[in-house]
């Protein structure tokens, strides 16, 4: 019996694991069946045609291949100018919007569409992204990473601060370098993804001009690198004298702007600038200095400013191959001496701009101690000095320059640059005239020991002001203790500059000085020591932008 109960209990045994083998086999045949099913394109499953989205990924604003790899590409950092790629159902023919302003789809790939970040965003909110149609709405949110640039001349680098949502002040305090030799301007390029920096490459002895020719290196840097920026090019084009400044038109061209002359890039592909032209500017005497340039009219003209002799000329570019002047105008006849300092563009009217007046010390160390003596020491000509420290409005008509609002400034305040705001007040950078007391000059440690307690007793050097451009009434925004200099506006943020910081010691070198960046909303960076020279005029401070 009990060899019977063991064949039977094994009989019994088989037969289970057969059962349970056959069930077992039937739930993998379903699973892979259920696994197939799951991985066919979502569009085939229940597609009523609405939009839907499965994911976003930034991938920087490098041209794009057909197959995108996101690894290689994407940071989790979205930059004004960079690319979106979107993947999900029924894109290609809906509407793209970010923020309820309808973004333009750039390209249509197997596995998705691409958009571009768009430039104005801020860096402070979070951002909407939205594909609609008549079927239906999907929706993805995201927030955008913005670079603030500064150029360090004497120290060889353009340097990033990056924007973050959610840390204080909303600019992290670490910079990013890029070296650069002799690197002096930057600027961002239209569509956002990009940064020219212009330095000064090489300078040779050219007889066709009785002069230089400068070798001007751009660098084009992609700011939407993953983690970083990173240069992606450098080209050299020519210019026949000191370079000044530097401005960029809607329509994609660069202007380089020399003491004497001007030369014309084509900008229209970041990655390959092309020389159009180079061309002599107006000769106002043995002195003259060209030290700015903005567009007007669309790109077809540019006014540009010669410090040393208070002259603005407005030239006509339309054909950029064959320039023409179209008129000049001496804004200080009366006044030998450099009391027009900066232009800047109107945003809301591309035929006016506006002029900051005052004594410039932009230009030369000779000629600052000649203002100063002028206008603390000269009664006889304080009258005439005194009308300079303003702010004039201009307005272009069939090439004739008229004058129209002068607003008048803080006396004893030396302008350096100024820059509309996004709240469409104008920032004004300067320091108080008080710094360059230049009777002590001449013996340069007791000016600076002077100095010194000047700081020490707290009093404010640099100021930014902010200056109604429709009544004139206007207030410090930024104030310190340093040089605010070249100054540029950020949305949510303020006016950020570069700047020489000033310490006072109570004991010998009595002044310490850096090189470094402002922020107003989080204060001044020291970034990199000074020597006593830096503080006499005219400074190498470098320039400063912003992505926005």
């Amino acid at each position: 019996m009990s060899e019977f109960n063991d064949v039977g209990r094994f009989f019994m045994c088989e037969r289970f694991m057969r059962v349970w083998q056959t069930f077992l086999l039937m739930g993998v045949l379903i699973s892979i069946l259920c696994g197939c099913a799951n991985n066919q394109p979502k569009e085939n499953i229940n597609d009523d045609g609405s939009p839907g989205i499965d994911h976003i990924a930034d991938i920087g604003s490098l041209p794009i291949d057909k197959e995108i790899n996101k690894k290689e590409r994407s940071d989790g950092k979205y930059t004004p100018g960079e690319y979106i790629f979107i993947t999900g159902r029924n894109l290609k023919n809906s509407k793209i919007f970010i923020d309820n302003k309808t973004v333009q789809i750039e390209q249509v790939l197997n596995k998705g569409i691409v958009i571009r970040v768009p430039r104005g965003l801020s860096p402070s909110l979070k951002h909407k992204l939205k594909v609609s149609n008549e079927k239906g709405v999907a929706s993805e949110y995201f927030y955008s990473t913005h670079y603030l640039i500064s150029t360090d001349t004497d120290g060889n680098n353009v340097g990033f601060m990056r924007t973050r949502h959610d840390v204080k002040g909303l600019v992290e305090k670490e910079r990013i370098e890029i070296e650069h030799d002799r690197v002096l301007f930057n600027v961002i390029s239209n569509n956002g993804g990009f940064a020219y920096s212009l330095g000064t490459a090489s300078k040779v002895d050219y007889s066709g001009r009785q002069g230089l020719k400068y070798g001007i290196g751009v660098k084009t840097i992609h700011l939407a690198a993953p983690n970083e920026p990173k240069e992606v090019t450098q080209q050299i084009f020519p210019l026949y004298s000191a370079p000044t400044s530097v401005s960029l038109s809607s329509n994609n061209q660069l202007i380089i702007l020399g003491k004497r002359d001007i030369s014309i890039i084509d900008a229209k592909n970041p990655l390959k600038l092309k020389f159009i032209n180079n061309f002599k500017l107006p000769d106002h005497g043995k002195e003259t200095t060209f030290v700015d340039v903005v567009f007007l009219d669309d790109g077809k003209t540019v006014v540009v400013l010669d410090a040393q002799y208070n002259v603005i000329s407005l030239i006509d570019i339309s054909n950029p191959l064959s320039p023409e002047v179209m008129s000049e105008e001496n804004l200080f006849p009366g006044i030998e001496l450099p009391m027009v300092v900066d232009l800047e563009s109107d945003p809301h009217n591309d035929k006016k701009f506006w002029v900051l007046c005052g004594p410039n010390f932009r230009v030369a160390s000779q000629k600052a101690k000649e203002l100063y003596d002028r206008i603390f020491h000269n009664k006889e000509k304080k009258q005439k000095v005194d009308i300079a420290e303003q702010l004039i409005s201009i307005s272009i008509e069939n090439g004739v320059m008229s004058i129209g609002s002068v607003h008048k400034l803080p006396e004893k305040f030396a302008p350096f640059f100024a820059v509309f705001g996004e709240d469409d007040n104008i920032y004004v950078s300067g320091i108080k005239m008080d710094i360059l007391n230049m009777d002590e000059v001449g013996n340069i440690n007791k000016w600076i020991k002077s100095l010194g307690k000047m700081l020490w007793n707290s009093v404010a050097i640099g100021r930014v002001l902010k200056i109604n451009p429709n009544t004139g009434k206007y207030k410090s925004t930024s104030k310190g203790f340093g040089i605010y200099y070249h100054l540029v506006y950020c949305k949510d943020i303020g006016p950020a500059f570069t700047l020489l910081k000033l310490k006072g010691t109570l004991f010998p070198p009595f002044v310490k000085m850096s090189w470094g960046v402002g922020v107003k909303s989080q204060g001044t960076y020291a970034v990199r020591s000074l020597d006593k020279h830096a503080l006499f005029p005219p400074y190498s401070l470098g320039h400063i932008s912003f992505q926005k």
